[in-house]
């Protein structure tokens, strides 16, 4: 037996030898002595490592509330262990001029048509690269700092992004050469240590949505929550005295009771799925952190009478909060 398939071997080698070039991919495909061997068989160990993998990942692709609440789960691990704190104390930028220049990036942002993700993440990266610089930042360097960072939000979040050119020519109206743009980018990314798929806010927001459930004006729900959320990045003492996670519960429990009034139906029970999912542990306390940001919400105007570009936020003022 051993014999013949030597044979068969060697036979079909001389043959392919003679063949033209182009016959041989098909005679190589239904010849049996040029069949690769047999794989070795997997030991144990790596058999359980591919079903532990398998499992791990079938649980990003199944249908059904779990794979929601995979995505929630992570995101809210990732800004749980997130304390900026007062990250503009060592810098030279004051509250006012961090603010002004917040809700310039919103309005560039709009302008260009840019995701509500892209937003979000234009802001964090700002914070993000002030809480991790250990030398004291200019006021002079905010400008190119918010160009910057909308840039790199930009790139990291949309398919048609803004342009250098457009920074350069039309947003930062010439201030800034492309090199001193690159090079400040540079610099951003070191020292957020290059942490630009870092969940933001909208991230953990957008997941409680689908983990919540909603069903009763459910557009309105989830809009009046970013724009809640929008308005709690605008104030440094927000950010300050609350987490971001605190911040994000707190926007989705006022925007359910909103939703309430508007819709006409009881929130209570997604209030508390939202606080459970949350891991809150002492909802009195929770509570009354959710009135001072409410509290932050209704005096927004005359508190922060220099951000102007938050859209929709005469409307949604006029909705009862």
């Amino acid at each position: 037996m051993m014999t013949c398939n030597l044979s068969t071997n060697s036979e079909t080698s001389s043959m392919m030898l003679e063949e033209p070039v182009k016959n041989r991919a098909s005679r190589v495909s239904t010849t049996v002595g040029y069949a690769s061997p047999p794989p070795k068989s997997p030991s144990k160990l790596s058999c359980q490592l591919t079903t532990d993998t398998f499992k791990s990942i079938s649980r990003y692709y199944d249908n059904g509330q779990d794979n929601d609440q995979v995505f929630f789960d992570g995101a809210l691990e990732k800004l749980s262990g997130l304390h900026l704190g007062r990250f503009l104390q060592v810098h030279n930028v004051q509250e006012k001029f961090r603010a002004k220049m917040i809700d310039w990036m919103f309005e560039v942002l709009n302008i260009y048509q840019q995701r509500e993700a892209t937003i979000f993440k234009s802001v964090f990266l700002l914070d993000l690269y002030y809480a991790n610089r250990v030398q004291p930042e200019s006021i002079d360097e905010l400008h190119l700092l918010g160009i910057v960072c909308m840039m790199i939000a930009s790139k990291s979040e949309e398919v048609k992004y803004i342009k250098l050119d457009a920074f350069v020519n039309t947003i930062g109206r010439g201030k800034f050469s492309k090199e001193r743009i690159l090079a400040k980018e540079v610099e951003v990314l070191k020292v957020i240590g290059f942490r630009t798929a870092f969940p933001t806010l909208h991230e953990l927001i957008c997941c409680a949505f689908r983990v919540v459930d909603v069903r009763e004006e459910r557009a309105f729900f989830e809009r009046s929550a970013l724009l809640l959320a929008k308005m709690c990045l605008c104030s440094y003492e927000m950010l300050s005295n609350f987490s971001l996670v605190e911040i994000a519960l707190c926007c989705i429990v006022i925007a359910l009771k909103l939703s309430e009034k508007v819709a006409n139906f009881n929130s209570d029970e997604c209030v508390k799925k939202a606080m459970k999912s949350f891991g809150v542990s002492d909802s009195a306390v929770f509570l009354k952190k959710v009135q001072l940001v409410h509290s932050f919400v209704v005096d927004f105007s005359s508190v922060m009478p220099y951000v102007k570009n938050i859209e929709n936020f005469n409307d949604f003022m006029n909705r009862g909060i």
